[in-house]
């Protein structure tokens, strides 16, 4: 992720300005869970002893994140 953010910081605001109109025009992933279920999820699953948030869940399968 370094490489990405220092690659970002070189580009001029405009191009980022543009970048981030492009990703705001994509429509929702269709896996994608509505932030009221995440706080719902998140509400039940505190707690759990789990270090990190959201427990031990991972990213669906194929995801790029």
């Amino acid at each position: 992720m370094g490489p990405v953010q220092e690659n970002m910081a070189k580009i001029t605001p405009e191009d980022r300005k543009a970048i981030a109109a492009y990703i705001k025009s994509l429509p929702p992933r269709p896996d994608a869970v509505p932030k009221s279920e995440q706080k719902k999820k998140e509400e039940k699953t505190s707690g759990s002893g789990s270090d990190q948030p959201g427990g031990s869940e991972k990213e669906p399968e194929g995801s790029d994140y």
